[in-house]
């Protein structure tokens, strides 16, 4: 039983007057495959009323993996959070073989969306008009969710 003066534990994704939204998102392959995974993580000072900002962390699985969601989610997100705790961007896109996974297992006309990634952990990104569209749609979501519930 919790003690009356013990401290509550905190939120997942709410620390340190943060409040954290994230976001997944996938580039597949020919086959369907998830092998680029992106997670974008929405921060708001909980106790401030300052506009949001993102920090966005990619994953490339290697050809020599078996695609995995989850594995690419995990490392997405530890990548997003590296640049939040680090305040900065780092991890450039520079191994060949990662390179290679872009311009030719990810399909051209999903290469036309998104420019190449040149840093798998980066603080600050400008959004790309996909992002842009998914956190709206998730905007409106809750929004719509909010108004069924009012009602």
């Amino acid at each position: 039983m919790k003690e009356k003066n013990e401290p509550k534990k905190p939120r997942k994704h709410n620390i340190d007057n943060l409040t954290r939204k994230v976001y997944f998102y996938y580039l597949k392959d020919c086959q369907n495959r998830p092998i680029i995974t992106f997670c974008l993580i929405k921060v708001q000072r909980s106790d401030l009323n300052l506009r949001p900002f993102y920090t966005r962390g990619v994953a490339i699985c290697s050809r020599a993996d078996n695609p995995c969601k989850k594995t690419g989610r995990k490392i997405a997100y530890e990548r997003a959070m590296y640049a939040l705790e680090t305040n900065g961007s780092a991890c450039p896109m520079n191994r060949e073989e990662a390179i290679q996974v872009w311009l030719e297992d990810v399909p051209l006309e999903a290469r036309g969306l998104w420019s190449m990634p040149i840093l798998k952990a980066d603080a600050y990104p400008g959004l790309n008009g996909f992002e842009k569209q998914l956190v709206e749609e998730k905007m409106e979501e809750k929004n719509h969710e909010h108004e069924n519930n009012v009602a």
